[in-house]
Order: structure tokens, then sequence, then C-alpha cells
């Protein structure tokens, strides 16, 4: 009796710790993107690209949820370009033929955890993961390869300013 006692008291304060720890985690997690850059010299010489709006990958579903986040991760990556003063500019879909390099790539995921998760985490966490490759258009050679990663709770984020911020993240590790 004495040991079940000790259990309950034991359980009681194991769950009460966990729900007092979950209510301090961060709701959007640090942003992990990665850019290799494969070829600095063409990197260096290109002044244009075009960002080809990512498609949907293997575990993620076509939508235009997904289509939109994929045109805020486009601005995303043009805005960081601008704000580092880098040389390299985004051209508009009607001049793609005259970019130097050609980003292009999937969301290979985008997810909303719920069910037995949510009960876990007490709120509804999302993913997203991207895969790119920056491309020379005369060569066709691979200039970069892009990994993006992006982890949230979902509670009052808004996934295109998620996206926009993962895009963000790419064109600051494309700047020189």
């Amino acid at each position: 009796m004495k040991n079940l006692l000790i259990l309950c008291v034991l359980c009681s304060l194991i769950s009460t710790g966990c729900l007092w720890f979950s209510g301090q985690r961060p709701s959007v997690a640090m942003p992990a993107a990665s850019v290799e850059i494969l070829r600095p010299d063409l990197l260096l010489k290109s002044q244009t690209f075009f960002f080809e709006p990512f498609s949907a990958g293997d575990k993620a579903e076509a939508s235009l949820q997904l289509d939109r986040m994929a045109l805020f991760m486009v601005k995303g990556v043009s805005d960081a370009l601008l704000e580092g003063a880098s040389p390299l500019r985004l051209v508009a879909a009607e001049k793609s033929a005259e970019a130097d390099l050609v980003l292009r790539g999937h969301i290979e995921e985008f997810s909303v955890a719920g069910g037995w998760k949510k009960v876990f985490f007490q709120k509804e966490q999302a993913v997203l993961v991207v895969r790119g490759e920056l491309v020379s258009r005369a060569t066709g050679d691979v200039v970069a390869v892009i990994y993006g990663r992006k982890k949230w709770r979902t509670d009052g984020h808004d996934t295109d300013q998620t996206a926009y911020q993962a895009g963000q993240d790419i064109g600051r590790k494309l700047l020189p």
C-alpha cells in the first residue's frame, strides 16, 4: 500500500512537471538551413537567378497552401539577398531565360502533427522540410545544394510567415 501511495505521488509530480515545462518551450524552433556551395566561382560571377517555386515532394501533399508557402519562400530568399547587399538578384518568371542560375527543389515534407502527438505536446506541431539545387544555366553544373528544416508549434503562427522565414534562412546562407 505504501508503494502504491509513493507511486501515485511520483506520477503526479512528474506529470505536473511535464505540463509546467511544456509551457516554457519556444513556439518556433531555431531555424535549420544549410547551403553547401559546390562551385563558389560560378556563384561569385553570377548576377541573376530564377527561383522556381518548390513543388510538393514525397511527404507533402500538393495544395494551395503549399503553393502559397513556396511563393513566400521565394520572397524570403529575395528579401534576404537584398538586405545582405548581395550582387545576386532574383528575376521574374518572364525573364527566367536570362537568369545565370536557377534554384529548383521540392518541399519534401509539410505536416501538422495531431492525435497522440498533440496530447503529448499540448499543441499541434508542424514540420517543413525543403531540398533544392542552385544550377548554372550556362553549364548545367550544380552550384549549391540547399536544405532547410523548420519545426514549430502552430498555436498562433502563420504558415506563410514560417515559409518566409525559411526562405530568409536559405537566402542568408547564400550571401558571401
